[in-house]
């Protein structure tokens, strides 16, 4: 899953980064093959599990290797578009009400116009 813009991956043990298979621990290190091997994690000497670290990783697993920008960019792009969904319906909403506000002037014009020709 070595991708450009991923010179920050390396192995936390030996810190090689390249021409080894890669593994994330439950504990949050990235090992390498030859590092990796055991439960217990050779940085921090905690037990943990190893996750291969590839493209078949679940997208939630997956998002930890992606480009934060990509990611947000993604996200933003979804928001963006719900709050264009959003607020086309408050204009249509918003709309509604102003037509019904000269409606109602118009209405309210026409029985001043009434009211005073019954004075007369």
């Amino acid at each position: 899953m070595s991708a450009p813009g991923m010179d920050w991956f390396h192995c936390n043990r030996c810190f090689c980064q390249e021409g080894a298979r890669f593994s994330v621990t439950s504990c949050g290190h990235i090992l390498c093959r030859q590092c990796a091997g055991t439960d217990k994690c050779p940085v921090c000497g905690a037990a943990c599990r190893h996750l291969p670290v590839s493209e078949e990783m679940q997208p939630r697993e997956q998002l930890f290797f992606r480009s934060p920008a990509a990611v947000a960019l993604k996200h933003l792009a979804h928001v963006s578009q719900a709050w264009r969904f959003q607020r086309a319906q408050a204009d249509l909403l918003l709309s509604h009400h102003r037509a019904e506000a000269r409606r109602a002037q118009a209405a309210l014009r026409d029985a001043r116009q009434a009211l005073a020709a019954r004075h007369r």
